[in-house]
C-alpha cells in the first residue's frame, strides 16, 4: 500500500482540507452560507421523506442524517453559533431545527457545553441576546414537531420500515437501548482500543477493519479476561464493530507513541486557543477556539478521527485559524519591537551627537548629511 493510500495520510489530508477551506472562506464568505443551507435542509428533507439514514425510535422521536454520518450534528452546532453572531435569523432557525432533528446524546451534551462556554466568553457582546437565544431554541423545538407531524402524514409510523423501530416505545426501553446499551458498547470498545494501543497498534493489514475481523481478534485475544468476566460473545463484538472512541481508535492503529504525538499536538494547539481567548478573541474569532477545545476534550463517542470526517475537517479549520492568529499576533509584536528599537536608536544617536558637539554643530552635521545623501542618491561613501 502506497503512502498516499495510507490512513494516516488521509487523516492529515482531511484536516488540511479543512484548513484550506477556512482560508478560502476568507475571500468567499458566502460559501459558508451555501454549505449551511445545504446541510440543514438536507437533514430536514431526510426526516420528512425518510430519505437516507433515518432512525425512528417512537412515533414522536426520530433522528435523520440524510447521507451524512451522525457527526453532522457537531458541525451544525458550530454553524448555528456562527450565524447567531451574524444575526442571520432565518438560517440559524433552520440550523437549530436540523440540530434537534439529527441530535443524539453526545450532541446534546456538546450543545449545552458550547452554549455555556460561548456566552461566558462573549457575555459583553452577546449577553443581551440570551433571551432571544432561548426564544429561538423553543422555535427550533416547534420546528422539530412540525417536521415529525408532516413526516407521519407522508409515511405513517405503523406502516414504515424504519431503522430503530419501537426502540423508545416506553421511557424504560428508551433508557435501556439508547443510554445503557450504548454506554456499555462504548466501554467495551474503548477497552479493546486501549489493549490494541498497548500492544503497539495494529498497522496496515493487521488492523481488523471489518466487524468480523474485529470480533475474531477480540475472541482470540480476550484482553484482560473481559469476555469471561462480562460473558461477551463473538456476536456481541461483531455488533460493536470496531473501536469507536476516537483516541483509542487512533492508538489501536498506530500505537502509543503516535497517539502521544497526536495528543501533544492537540495540547499545543489547545494552549494557543486558550491564549487567543485570554488575549481578547471574541465573537467569530472565539468560535474556532471554543469548538477546538470542546471537540478534542468532550467529543469522545463520535469517531471523528477518520479520513473524510466532517468534524475532523472542521477541527483542521479551527486549528488553522488558531495558528494564523498566533502568527499574526507575534508578527505584530515583532513589528512593534523593531519600531521601538529604531526609535530608541535614533534618540541615542541624537543624544550622542549633542553630547559630542554643540547643538548648532549637530544641526549643521545632520543638514550636511541629508544634502550629501540626496546628491549621492542614498549612497554613503565614494
Amino acid at each position: 500500500m502506497s503512502f498516499l493510500e495510507s490512513n494516516l495520510f488521509q487523516l492529515t489530508a482531511t484536516a488540511a482540507a479543512g484548513g484550506a477551506l477556512w482560508i478560502v472562506t476568507r475571500w468567499f464568505s458566502s460559501l459558508i452560507k451555501i454549505v449551511s443551507y445545504a446541510l440543514a435542509l438536507g437533514i430536514i428533507f431526510s426526516a420528512l421523506l425518510n430519505v437516507g439514514e433515518v432512525y425512528v425510535y417512537s412515533e414522536y422521536y426520530r433522528r435523520a442524517f440524510f447521507y451524512y454520518s451522525d457527526e453532522i450534528t457537531t458541525v451544525l452546532i458550530f454553524l448555528f453559533f456562527y450565524f447567531f453572531i451574524k444575526r442571520d435569523m432565518a438560517l440559524y432557525f433552520i440550523l437549530l431545527t436540523s440540530i434537534i432533528v439529527s441530535g443524539g446524546k453526545i450532541s446534546i451534551i456538546i450543545f449545552i457545553i458550547f452554549t455555556l462556554f460561548f456566552f461566558s466568553v462573549n457575555w459583553s457582546y452577546c449577553g443581551v441576546r440570551l433571551k432571544s437565544f432561548f426564544s429561538y431554541l423553543l422555535a427550533g423545538l416547534l420546528g422539530y414537531a412540525v417536521v415529525v407531524v408532516i413526516s407521519l402524514h407522508i409515511e405513517p409510523y405503523g406502516a414504515g420500515g424504519f431503522a430503530g423501530n419501537n426502540a423508545c416505545r416506553t421511557v424504560e426501553t428508551c433508557v435501556e437501548t439508547q443510554i445503557e446499551n450504548t454506554l456499555r458498547q462504548r466501554y467495551f470498545s474503548a477497552v479493546a482500543g486501549v489493549w490494541m494501543t498497548i500492544e503497539g497498534g495494529f498497522r496496515g493489514e493487521r488492523y481488523p477493519e471489518t466487524p468480523e475481523k474485529f470480533a475474531d481478534l477480540m475472541m482470540e485475544a480476550d484482553p484482560w479476561g473481559i469476555n469471561e468476566r462480562y460473558h461477551l460473545t463473538r456476536e456481541y463484538w461483531r455488533k460493536i464493530g470496531g473501536v469507536q472512541p476516537p483516541y483509542p481508535a487512533f492508538g489501536a492503529g498506530y500505537g502509543p507513541w503516535m497517539l502521544g504525538g497526536l495528543l501533544a499536538l492537540f495540547l499545543v494547539i489547545g494552549m494557543g486557543a486558550v491564549a487567543n481567548l485570554r488575549r481578547g478573541a471574541r465573537n467569530e474569532a472565539s468560535l474556532y477556539a471554543i469548538f477546538f477545545l470542546i471537540n478534542v476534550t468532550c467529543n469522545q463517542t463520535q469517531s471523528w478521527l477518520n479520513s473524510g470526517s466532517m468534524v475532523l475537517a472542521l477541527t483542521g479549520a479551527c486549528a488553522t485559524q488558531i495558528i494564523v492568529s498566533i502568527m499574526l499576533r507575534r508578527s505584530l509584536k515583532l513589528t512593534r519591537r523593531v519600531v521601538i528599537v529604531r526609535r530608541r536608536y535614533r534618540r541615542w544617536r541624537s543624544r550622542l551627537l549633542e553630547d559630542t558637539w554643540s547643538v548648532g554643530d549637530a544641526k549643521l552635521f545632520f543638514r550636511y548629511a541629508a544634502t550629501a545623501r540626496s546628491k549621492s542618491r542614498g549612497r554613503i561613501g565614494p
